[in-house]
C-alpha cells in the first residue's frame, strides 16, 4: 500500500466534496471507487493511479502535439 500525505488526501477529499454539487464529477467519484474495491486497493491509490495515468497521456499527447504529427491520418 502507498502511503500519501496529508496534502492529497485533503485534496483528493476535497474533490470528493465538490462531487456533491457535480453530477458528472459523483459517477467518476463511483468508478474509481468501486474500481479499487474489485482491484483490492485504496481508494486514494486507485485515484492516485488515475492521476498519474492522465498526466502520462497529456505528457505524451503535447509531445506528439510538439512534433507537428496530423490528427487527420488517425481520424478514420
Amino acid at each position: 500500500m502507498i502511503k500519501f500525505d496529508a496534502k492529497f488526501i485533503a485534496t483528493v477529499d476535497k474533490v470528493i466534496m465538490l462531487a456533491e454539487k457535480d453530477e458528472e464529477l459523483l459517477e467518476c467519484i463511483k468508478c474509481v471507487d468501486n474500481e479499487s474495491k474489485e482491484l483490492g486497493m485504496s481508494f486514494y491509490e486507485a485515484f492516485y493511479n488515475l492521476m498519474t495515468i492522465l498526466r502520462s497521456v497529456e505528457q505524451e499527447t503535447k509531445e506528439w502535439l510538439d512534433k507537428g504529427r496530423p490528427v487527420s491520418q488517425y481520424l478514420s
